[in-house]
């Protein structure tokens, strides 16, 4: 039998004695590891996900622009159908209508210092929109549209200034 005299703390261990020192040590170096680790992929994560972030930020801004481009160009279908659905009517006019070739014959009534504001083309009439210094060329234009072939109305006849008289005129036939 052997009897060590030695104190405990000065003892040699034994070899399959468990140091805690060392033990507590290796856990923490594990930890920080495992600590260390997990960090690095939530920070890879973060940044993959602020990547996939932009790009559908730039995408999303592309689309914004592509929906502006779409809508102008409604837009411009919407105005180009409304002007041939205009057009579709002038050149679809029933037989009892005024024709263009009518509207010309009606211009080539007008006699001189008679000046034409509007001309509005309806179904089976054109009314006529003019001013002029002199009521006696009103007279003259209905005259020169009779002789024509027009039934011509006064619609409205009134003074402006001085003696510049304001008219409107329903031609029919041709």
């Amino acid at each position: 039998m052997r009897i060590n005299l030695l104190p405990v703390e000065e003892r040699p261990l034994d070899t399959f004695a468990i140091r805690w020192e060392f033990v507590a040590i290796l856990l923490g170096i594990v930890l920080l590891v495992l600590v260390n680790g997990y960090g690095l992929m939530q920070n890879l994560q973060v940044r993959t996900l602020n990547f996939q972030y932009n790009g559908i930020v730039e995408e999303n801004m592309f689309l914004k622009m592509q929906r502006n481009e779409v809508n102008a160009i409604q837009e411009k279908n919407r105005v180009l159908e409304n002007k041939l659905k205009h057009y579709q009517e002038i050149t679809s006019m029933g037989e009892n209508s005024i024709s263009l070739k009518s509207i010309l014959e009606i211009t080539e009534c007008i006699p001189t210092n008679v000046w034409i504001d509007d001309l509005q083309l309806q179904s089976e009439m054109v009314v006529i929109y003019g001013y002029t210094v002199s009521t006696a060329t009103v007279s003259q234009f209905l005259r020169n549209l009779s002789d024509a072939g027009f039934d011509a109305n006064v619609r409205n006849f009134e003074q402006i200034a001085g003696n510049v008289t304001r008219f409107s005129i329903d031609v029919k036939g041709g």
